[in-house]
Formats: structure tokens, C-alpha cells, sequence
């Protein structure tokens, strides 16, 4: 993010990856904050995964030094009654708290005692599969619902074997969820 008050003119020339600074003319009144750059002269970004538990985890691609109050903006959330974990770790300060070339995941989470949960990839074969943070214990029914899908016409399959979603649940060691379109014979 660049933020230039009392701006005149600015010009900023980015290659098509934006990975590197070409040129910077800038003629400002007052102060202003510029990317941080790299020795390479690249801006120094990260690419995060944020999301809500349970729900869906997307990617966002943020300047190190982004607040995390900043990047749930961005990702269009609000922590307001969740805990915010940034890498697992529980965070208080969303202001102070800022994305480093290490930061990989920030979550919200409800604030229920015992919350325990992973991510589940979800989807339909043949279709898009999607990242999702779901609780321990969630019915595969429920987590499919979370997903936007319907089980009606397919097998459920669950990291590769076949389930009842009606009494299956989503365990710790659960990773893919799997709609998979019932063949006659099976």
C-alpha cells in the first residue's frame, strides 16, 4: 500500500510482477510512505492466507509491514467477537501486530472454549477445490454446506474412502472432502 498525502504528482513504474521498483518521481507537501524495497530493489511483499473458522481461507498479497487490522480490511473481515490467531499464535494488538516475510496465516476464531481445527480441502469431481477452516467434530454434511455443496447424486468421499456424511465428522487428520459422481454399478 502506498500512501502519499498532499500529493502533486507521482508517478510510480512497476514491471508487470510487480516485483521490482523501476523508477519513483514523486514532487509531495508533507509526509508521505513509500513501500518497503528489497536490496534488489523489489517491494518487499507476502502472500497470506486469511480467513474465518469455520469458513472459507483466501489469499491476499500485502506489503510487509501491513497491519493485521489493515489486512483483515483488505480480506473485508471484522474481528470483532473472534480471537485472531497469526500463525496459530493468539493476538491482541491488531494495529502493532504486522506482517513479516514469515507471516502465512492469519484466522479469526470464534471465542468458544475448545475450538480445535484444521483446514479441509473441499470440492467436486470434476470442479474447484477450495481451502477451508472447519472445526473438529463438524458433520461432513455441515462442512459441505459450508462449501456451497450439495452431496444429492454424489459419493462422499473423505481423503479417498467413501462416508455417509450424515454420521461422518470432520477428524484432526481430515484433508480433502470429495464429491465424486456416483457410477452406476457402485
Amino acid at each position: 500500500m502506498i500512501h502519499l498525502e498532499g500529493v502533486i504528482g507521482c508517478e510510480v513504474s512497476l514491471n508487470h510482477v510487480i516485483k521490482k521498483v523501476l523508477k519513483i518521481d514523486c514532487v509531495v507537501q508533507g509526509g508521505f510512505k513509500l513501500p518497503k524495497i528489497n536490496h534488489l530493489g523489489g517491494i518487499m511483499m507476502n502472500t497470506v492466507r486469511v480467513g474465518v473458522m469455520p469458513g472459507k481461507i483466501n489469499e491476499f498479497a500485502v506489503e510487509e509491514g501491513t497491519s493485521i487490522r489493515e489486512l483483515l480490511d483488505i480480506a473485508g473481515l471484522d474481528a470483532s467477537g473472534y480471537d485472531v490467531k497469526v500463525d496459530g499464535a493468539k493476538i491482541e494488538d491488531l494495529d502493532g501486530t504486522t506482517v513479516t516475510s514469515q507471516t502465512n496465516l492469519v484466522l479469526l476464531v470464534k471465542k468458544v472454549k475448545g475450538n480445535a481445527g484444521g483446514f479441509v480441502r473441499i470440492g467436486a469431481m470434476p470442479g474447484k477445490i477450495e481451502e477451508y477452516a472447519i472445526e473438529v467434530g463438524t458433520s461432513i454434511n455441515d462442512a459441505l454446506a459450508q462449501a456451497g455443496l450439495d452431496p444429492t447424486g454424489y459419493d462422499v468421499k473423505v481423503d479417498g474412502v467413501k462416508v455417509d456424511p450424515n454420521s461422518a465428522t470432520v477428524q484432526s487428520d481430515t484433508n480433502l472432502i470429495l464429491l465424486v459422481k456416483q457410477v452406476k454399478g457402485n
